[in-house]
């Protein structure tokens, strides 16, 4: 898979920072302060090719991984050395290259900024007191400061999720990679499935749906309102997901949901015509068409927004079949507290789990794997089941008896 012009891309620098960029011939991104990524440089190139940033030099593609850092090999008598770091104090003298040489070398349009980096290395006076994985840690540090590399990946939803999440946390819900997945997980999202899905993270969650269904599979997504569905849909073009969007994505807003709902099931339709498929898929669906999509109801019920679900799942509730799995995100516990409570004393579901995702990253490097010191906190929490068959409305509760 090559980067196309006019597709979407996920620039993802080696300082940890993500950015869906635009691929349009002839525009440039910027990388960091004082240096751009121009897009003419990288049509045509693999996706995940290997770019190295330089303010003066350009940007260059890396073709040899394994010289892009002067850090020496482990062996194992540098791994029974007895000296250590206690002895080191910091302090701005242990650096004799000062600030105004750095900045003069990189006004220097002959001067590379790997170069600034063996200068740092090279007049530090600590630098030879170091273990070897703190000369590693220190070259690693600097590099990716003043010189660092950067890769074009795929829009896939893993990506995306991490590059909303980072930079749009709130829009998506806080939404988390790992909580996305356990959420097609749970649903039983497959390739040819019909699935309903409430979005209220501009259209993550939906294009995710789609890159896991084939062409016979469908997409229902649902929206609070009618004025406002394009903007619930802002993620799908970034995914490069917009010829599946047009095969497979309808758009249908909870009153049409609702008027589906209260019509008699032989009622014929409201006006000749109006059950064609709209022509594209950011435009709304009509009432007959909508019904007609409907009739056979739907496999998997996803819901993923910042308002309360409970009335939004009582609106699609109906429309999903019996043994129909669902999965809910929330980032609060309360709501889905109070719906799992329903569900499970109205008998509606089956298999009810209510918990809190967790997740933990790590640093794997050889003789020093432990946690990242610094995370984030909750993913949410995740309320799934299976829906089965029930004489009680979802409004209501089945009571128990009370015992003579």
């Amino acid at each position: 898979m090559s980067l196309n012009a006019g597709d979407y891309a996920v620039l993802c620098c080696e300082n940890g920072v993500k950015k869906l960029v635009p691929l349009t011939p002839g525009a440039s991104c910027k990388v960091y302060k004082g240096c751009t990524l121009p897009v003419n440089a990288v049509l045509g190139t693999p996706m995940g090719s290997l770019f190295q940033a330089d303010p003066k030099k350009g940007v260059a593609r890396l073709f040899d991984c394994g010289t892009l850092y002067s850090q020496c090999n482990v062996d194992q008598e540098q791994l029974l050395e007895t000296k250590d770091n206690s002895e080191l104090v910091d302090c701005d003298g242990h650096q004799t290259l000062t600030q105004e040489e750095v900045e003069g070398m990189k006004g220097d349009a002959g001067t590379a900024r790997v170069e600034i980096v063996e200068q740092l290395v090279s007049r530090s006076r600590t630098y030879d007191d170091k273990t070897v994985f703190a000369k590693q840690k220190y070259v690693t540090k600097k590099q990716k400061k003043y010189c660092p590399l950067l890769t074009l990946q795929p829009p896939s939803p893993a990506y995306v999720c991490e590059t909303l999440q980072m930079n749009k946390g709130r829009k998506v819900v806080e939404m988390r990679v790992d909580t996305l997945s356990q959420l097609l997980r749970l649903a039983n999202i497959h390739h040819n499935s019909h699935v309903m899905c409430v979005d209220g993270c501009t259209g993550l969650l939906t294009g995710t749906v789609l890159s896991r269904l084939s062409e016979i599979g469908r997409v229902y997504h649902v929206v609070r309102s009618s004025a406002t569905y394009v903007c619930h849909l802002q993620t799908i073009p970034m995914m490069n997901m917009e010829s599946k969007a047009a095969q497979c994505l309808t758009s249908v807003d909870f009153q049409t949901l609702k008027t589906i709902a209260e019509l008699p099931d032989q009622s014929p339709p409201s006006n000749s015509g109006a059950g064609e498929a709209p022509s594209k898929y950011t435009q709304m669906a009509s009432l007959d068409y909508t019904r007609a999509q409907l009739a056979e109801g739907v496999d998997c019920l996803l819901f993923a927004a910042h308002y309360e679900p409970m009335k939004a799942i009582q609106v699609v509730w109906p429309y999903l079949t019996p043994a129909g799995c669902f999965a809910i995100h929330s980032t609060y516990f309360q709501p889905l507290q109070e719906l799992y409570t329903l569900l499970r004393e109205g008998g509606h579901a089956v298999q009810l789990v209510l918990a809190e995702n967790w997740f933990r990253e790590y640093q794997v490097l050889p003789h020093r794997t432990h946690p990242h010191m610094l995370m984030g906190g909750s993913g949410g929490y995740l309320l799934s089941g299976m829906k089965v068959v029930s004489s009680a409305p979802l409004n209501t509760r089945k009571r128990a008896c009370p015992s003579d």
